[in-house]
């Protein structure tokens, strides 16, 4: 509150000389600088909010058709986005060659990856472990979501713990067993 009646103080002090000053004038003059005041205040409104009002408008309208066209293109792509979710699913797109390497790094050296018709992976390994080949199986259902389709697995002759693998791995719903593959 003091701070309030400190300013209000300061400014009755200094426009008491020009308050005393008006009273003196006689009621020509008075009316003369108050219509001097009153352009003046006119004047300031003109330059700082009507001119730029004006500007800030042209503005605008000259960036109209831009922004209509920019609307028109956004409009289009909302209806082929809007086509495209309720079109069914393509097919996926073939394994690639990244796929490739990384299934051959899960299963080693000794393991052939390729790409079966059905656009699944088929993986042979002549020789490995039943171990290791189980847990490497579930590491690639688990990182690279991939099912087991088919499999043809043989214990190796002689050896109870090592197996020979031929296997489809791939997306169940999207790759079909080939026929007479047992699961």
């Amino acid at each position: 509150m003091n701070t309030r009646s400190a300013m209000r103080d300061r400014l009755v002090t200094s426009t008491a000389p020009l308050l005393r000053r008006w009273h003196r004038m006689d009621a020509r003059q008075q009316r003369l600088f108050g219509g001097l005041g009153a352009l003046l205040v006119l004047a300031v409104l003109l330059a700082y909010v009507w001119l730029p009002a004006v500007r800030e408008r042209d503005r605008l309208t000259a960036r109209l058709p831009q922004l209509s066209a920019q609307l028109a293109s956004m409009k289009q792509q909302a209806e082929e986005v809007r086509q495209l979710n309720s079109t069914s699913a393509l097919a996926p797109a073939p394994p690639v060659a990244t796929d490739i390497a990384s299934l051959q790094s899960v299963f080693g050296e000794v393991a052939r990856v390729s790409v079966d018709s059905n656009r699944a992976f088929r993986v042979v390994i002549p020789k490995t472990s039943y171990a290791n080949w189980w847990d490497r199986v579930g590491d690639v259902q688990a990182r690279h979501q991939l099912q087991m389709i088919s499999l043809s697995l043989q214990a190796l002759p002689g050896n109870t713990r090592e197996v020979s693998v031929d296997m489809l791995l791939g997306d169940r719903t999207r790759v079909s067993p080939p026929a007479g593959a047992s699961k």
